[in-house]
C-alpha cells in the first residue's frame, strides 16, 4: 500500500531571507541599540549568529566575541524554541535575533521579525 499522506503535508513551505534583508536587520538593531553603545562586545553561535556578530564588529567597530561575556550583546538568527537564549538570558547577556517564534521559551530583547511555521532559508544557506 502506498503513502496515504496529502502531497501538500509533506512540502515544506521556505521564507528566503537576502543579504538585503540582513543588512536591514543590523541596521534596525543599530537603531534600536543606539549604535550597540555600552556593549561590551558581540558574540553570535557558529553559524546562525556568526554572520551577524561579524557584520556588527565590523561595521560598529565593536569586540566580536569566541565567548559570550559580561556587558555583551549575544547576537543570532532566529529565536525558534528558545534553548539557546533561554541559557544567554539566564546569564544576564542581551539577546538580539533577526526572528523570533512567539512560543519560544524566551523572549529577545531585540527581533525583528516574527517566524512562522515557514522554514527560513538564509543567504549563506544551501538554497535549495
Amino acid at each position: 500500500m502506498g503513502n496515504l499522506r496529502d502531497e501538500r503535508d509533506m512540502t515544506i513551505v521556505k521564507e528566503y531571507v537576502t543579504w538585503n534583508d540582513v543588512e536591514d536587520f543590523v541596521k534596525w538593531l543599530a537603531e534600536k541599540t543606539n549604535n550597540f553603545e555600552g556593549y561590551t562586545g558581540v558574540y553570535g553561535p557558529a553559524r546562525g549568529g556568526v554572520t551577524y556578530a561579524a557584520i556588527i564588529s565590523n561595521r560598529y567597530n565593536l569586540p566580536y566575541l569566541g565567548a559570550p561575556t559580561v556587558g555583551c550583546l549575544c547576537v543570532d538568527d532566529i529565536c525558534d524554541t528558545g534553548d539557546t537564549a533561554l541559557a544567554w538570558k539566564r546569564k544576564g547577556y542581551k539577546i538580539a535575533t533577526h526572528y523570533y517564534k512567539k512560543d519560544a521559551m524566551v523572549e529577545p530583547d531585540f527581533w525583528l521579525k516574527t517566524k512562522d511555521d515557514k522554514w527560513i532559508v538564509f543567504p549563506w544557506e544551501k538554497q535549495d
